[in-house]
């Protein structure tokens, strides 16, 4: 299981999201202004691609959550991307201390804010994931 929290504040931008990704070794390298895999344009998504390992297990290549509104957001890298609700959305606050435990063994990332579990971000996680 892991563990991270985030302070979130209203100076946040509707860009500014926080959640986990494949490794993507390199890319910290490539001099980018800004990097939001989502709606991934055809190029991006297969520079992307290019880059997955044996690790990469599952459907699940990004998931994050915008810290502006509470919304999710998550892809397969493989042209399907997806922002439905997720069951804690109704009780996000925007200005809070959000926690996020990602556990593999169960294959879920649950959000949490302020001590309190608000639900699950997403399941059917699986393989390599960094924030």
């Amino acid at each position: 299981k892991h563990w991270a929290t985030f302070t979130s504040t209203s100076s946040f931008d509707c860009y500014r999201s926080v959640g986990v990704i494949r490794p993507l070794p390199g890319w910290d390298k490539r001099g980018l202004e800004t990097f939001f895999p989502l709606p991934c344009r055809h190029s991006t998504r297969q520079n992307l691609q290019h880059e997955r390992t044996a690790s990469w297990r599952g459907d699940v290549h990004y998931l994050c959550i915008i810290m502006a509104d509470g919304s999710r957001h998550w892809s397969d890298w493989d042209g399907q991307d997806n922002n439905t609700p997720w069951e804690g959305l109704g009780g996000y606050k925007e200005e809070c201390l959000t926690g996020m435990l990602l556990d593999l063994d169960s294959g879920t990332l649950s959000v949490y804010q302020n001590g309190r579990r608000l639900g699950t971000l997403k399941d059917g996680l699986a393989g390599g994931n960094c924030w």
